[in-house]
């Protein structure tokens, strides 16, 4: 059943070497074309290895992604951009995301979202330490010195 809306959506989620988000219905002229980007988790920082089509302003988003932890909006935004981008016809047909251009591919391999508890435990303890620095930060008990820093 959940099949049905991911397709009624128009939108997937798909595991590998990183998590890969693609996109359907977009473009109303070509609703079944692709529009996909991949995300990896490296050293508790969110990694863009791939974007297709590419979409100008994607380090920024990233960026904020890696300050803010908010990955669902940073996925809502990246359907934004792909929208925003098809329809004023500012697409790119490279996928190259120039926040790889560091990382050597055998790197890449070696690591996975998915590939096993240590990277799962740190994912979930980066999220919770940003959790708890948000309340603190809300409720006026953390001191300048003690947040990181974007």
């Amino acid at each position: 059943m959940q099949f049905m809306w991911y397709k009624f959506l128009g939108f997937q989620v798909v595991g590998g070497e990183g998590v890969r988000f693609v996109f359907s219905k977009i473009d109303m002229q070509s609703p079944d074309k692709e529009y996909s980007f991949c995300i990896k988790l490296i050293d508790e920082r969110y990694i863009l290895v791939h974007c297709a089509p590419f979409v100008h302003g994607s380090e920024e988003l990233v960026k904020d992604l890696n300050c803010n932890n908010d990955l669902y909006k940073f996925v809502r935004t990246r359907r934004e951009r792909f929208q925003i981008a098809t329809i004023s016809g500012n697409l790119q047909a490279i996928s190259f995301c120039p926040d790889m251009s560091s990382i050597t591919s055998s790197s890449l391999s070696a690591l996975s979202l998915n590939s096993g508890s240590e990277n799962n435990t740190k994912q979930r303890h980066t999220r919770s330490r940003s959790k708890n620095q948000e309340i603190a930060t809300k409720k006026g008990l953390a001191s300048p010195g003690s947040m990181e820093r974007c």
